[in-house]
């Protein structure tokens, strides 16, 4: 009842991004984008044949025959000048996803980024241990310091 409320006043958009890391000041944008992120976007399955077609063929087709999936995922990219509370706003973002996974650039390896096998202290026998990534999934995954990270761990994001 309260969100129904609050969703028929004015400048709900405006409301939410100055809710977003309120002691930052400015930065207006920025917060509009990873407001937009946290929120996500809608995602959408696209059909590749006509109704009729689809009709004819409903029984025998599967789903990469009848469309594609177009991801409503949001991903946002800061890049700004040192002092400029990116930082900020990440662990801000982090700590308020339901989902949200925080890790420096600077000290991640692509081990660390997707998962690792470890030896279980109690059992000794060996377990796939998530990355961070991996625990982030449907959610915010906030990688501070991307420029110092090397480009082997940075190619693992594109796999």
């Amino acid at each position: 009842k309260a969100f129904d409320e609050f969703s028929k006043q004015e400048n709900v958009y405006e409301k939410l991004t100055s809710a977003i890391a309120p002691s930052i000041w400015e930065l207006d944008d920025l917060k509009k984008g990873v407001l937009c992120q946290m929120l996500g976007g809608c995602s959408h399955s696209l059909s590749l044949q006509n109704e009729d077609d689809e009709r004819e063929n409903e029984a025998d087709n599967d789903d990469d025959v009848r469309g594609n999936r177009k991801r409503g995922e949001i991903n946002v990219l800061m890049c700004g000048d040192p002092g400029t509370s990116k930082s900020q706003l990440l662990s801000f973002v982090h700590k308020t996803a339901s989902r949200g996974i925080y890790t420096s650039g600077k000290g991640s390896s692509a081990v660390g980024l997707t998962a690792s096998v470890v030896r279980d202290p109690d059992t000794k026998d060996l377990v796939l241990e998530s990355g961070a990534l991996v625990l982030s999934d449907k959610g915010v995954c906030c990688i501070d310091e991307f420029d110092k990270m090397n480009d082997t761990t940075r190619a693992v994001l594109h796999e």
